[in-house]
């Protein structure tokens, strides 16, 4: 498998740590549990609500985790910068779960 991504990116180099150690490991394995490592630990790097009722795959970005445009925004940008792709303002609005992200970025990052 090819690797999703370029580890010597700025993008990359400027994760945290275990953003970093998250990547690889989905960027090898491509399993779910990964791509949930990858987006819980962005999750938390941007304060969203973590506790609670989990995180479901429907759980709603801003009810659900609390968080607000910006956040949002920087969570988009996370993930074209990353990876490479590019997420329409049409899409993002469809994306409004965590499971809606994630066949987002299944599809995508074939």
């Amino acid at each position: 498998m090819s690797p999703l991504f370029d580890e010597s990116s700025a993008a990359f180099q400027d994760l945290p740590e275990h953003l970093q150690d998250a990547l690889r490991r989905y960027s090898e394995r491509r399993s779910e549990e990964d791509l949930d490592a990858v987006i819980v630990g962005l999750l938390a790097d941007l304060g969203a609500d973590l506790e609670g009722e989990g995180l479901s795959d429907d759980a709603n970005f801003i009810e659900d985790l609390g968080l607000d445009s910006l956040s949002i925004a920087e969570f988009v940008f996370f993930f074209e910068d990353v990876f490479k792709i590019k997420i329409s303002n049409e899409t993002l609005a469809d994306i409004r779960t965590l499971g809606a992200l994630k066949a987002f970025l299944k599809s995508e990052m074939k």
